[in-house]
């Protein structure tokens, strides 16, 4: 394979990531931006500019980072892999608690979403335009990662109960929280794997 295919095949391969789509249940969190703000917020997102909720949202994509390393440690050392997957997991769930005080929510916010690496949808109450540009905070419950991009109505259709189906597509994410949503959107295919041949074999 030479360089233009080995290209050409990578980038087909992160088309399929892309639109690969799960539902999964999450805390979302977002708001409308008017137009002179856009580009304030796109500067500030690609500046990684910190706050309560990027700061606890890095701590535990640090988590993931480290995997290797524990994995590594847990071949030597079980015991102590043990230990350091429990404190791990207690870090963690204090970052999440930061994580839903900045959005002023709780998990009883969580809703479910159909959530791929290029987008969102979801039912909201409200209708918002198409073509909004639209500021996303999203804290993935099952692995207590929180994600912040920007992103585009592309679709508000109302549905007979009155509510409406919100889809959005991401214009901008940081390169690392693509790649952690990514991880994320692969370990729950992989989760429903499990369950669908769990199923076939009761």
């Amino acid at each position: 394979m030479n360089r233009a295919q080995s290209a050409n095949a990578s980038a087909q391969g992160a088309d399929r990531r892309k639109f690969f789509r799960v539902e999964d249940r999450v805390v979302l969190h977002y708001r409308v931006l008017p137009k002179d703000k856009a580009a304030h917020c796109k500067e500030k997102l690609d500046a990684q500019q910190s706050d309560r909720f990027t700061m606890a949202a890095g701590f535990t994509a640090k988590t993931v980072e480290m995997r290797p390393l524990l994995n590594s440690i847990e071949t030597k050392t079980p015991e102590v892999a043990s230990y350091l997957r429990e404190l791990d997991q207690k870090l963690n769930c204090i970052a999440q608690m930061f994580m839903l005080q900045e959005l002023g929510l709780t998990e009883e916010y969580g809703r479910e979403v159909s959530l791929s690496a290029g987008g969102v949808a979801f039912e909201s109450d409200k209708p918002i335009t198409a073509d909004s540009l639209v500021e996303f905070r999203l804290l993935l419950l099952s692995s207590s990662l929180g994600l912040t991009t920007i992103g585009k109505v592309v679709r508000c259709a109302q549905r007979p109960d009155g509510s409406y189906e919100i889809a959005a597509e991401f214009l901008e994410i940081r390169e690392q929280d693509r790649d952690l949503l990514v991880s994320h959107l692969l370990g729950k295919q992989a989760e429903l794997r499990r369950a669908e041949l769990l199923a076939d074999n009761t």
